[in-house]
Parts: structure tokens; C-alpha cells; sequence
């Protein structure tokens, strides 16, 4: 059986961060925090780091760049979804959305 770190290309020691993100108070939302949580019960390779916030703050940044490979983990509702999570890559979207408008945002957008 092929692990999920074999299917993500990270046996070759690149520095990567799982990023939890959600708020445990609102049930499923919580998720990301969860899982952060759970993984840091565990053995994971040296070159895994592990962060979770209740959001994605411009401070962010700063540490996300320090990393080669970022995987995000976070509730979603997607009526498509075939399995209980899944795993894609994002690319940053020329959408802005703005913060008062909406507490929804696709992964690609950035919030103003």
C-alpha cells in the first residue's frame, strides 16, 4: 500500500508544513484544528511541520514561504465530494474577495 506521503512526492525531504485551519466551537469547521492535533500524537517524518490557527493571517505568510511543499487542512461542503476528504493542489486566483461580504471564499482566492 502506498502511503500518503509516497502519493505526495515527499519522501524527498522537503520541508513541509500541514497547516490546520477552523474553529473547533462550530462543529465540523473545527477539522483542521483536529487534525493537527491528532498528527501531533504521532511519529511523522523530520522534515514535517505542523501550525493551525482558526484562520490564515498576513503574518502567515512569512512562515508559509520558509516551506517548499504547504498542504492546507480545512472543512469544506462540496456537493461533488466522493470520499471524506480529499487532497488537491491550489494556485492563487486574480480574485479578491472582500472580508464584509462573505465568510466563504474558494482555497484560491485572496481576502482583502
Amino acid at each position: 500500500m502506498v502511503s500518503y506521503w509516497d502519493q505526495l512526492a515527499l519522501l524527498s525531504n522537503e520541508k513541509c508544513l500541514i497547516y490546520g485551519l477552523g474553529n473547533v466551537g462550530r462543529q465540523d469547521d473545527g477539522l483542521g484544528i483536529r487534525l493537527i492535533e491528532k498528527l501531533e500524537s504521532i511519529s511523522l517524518p523530520s522534515f514535517v511541520s505542523l501550525e493551525s490557527n482558526y484562520q490564515l493571517n498576513v503574518e502567515d505568510a512569512l512562515l508559509i514561504s520558509a516551506f517548499e511543499v504547504v498542504l492546507f487542512a480545512d472543512a469544506s461542503v462540496e456537493a461533488e465530494a466522493v470520499s471524506p476528504f480529499s487532497i488537491r493542489p491550489i494556485q492563487p486566483l486574480l480574485e479578491m474577495t472582500l472580508w464584509e461580504k462573505s465568510s466563504r471564499f474558494s482555497p484560491n482566492s485572496s481576502r482583502i
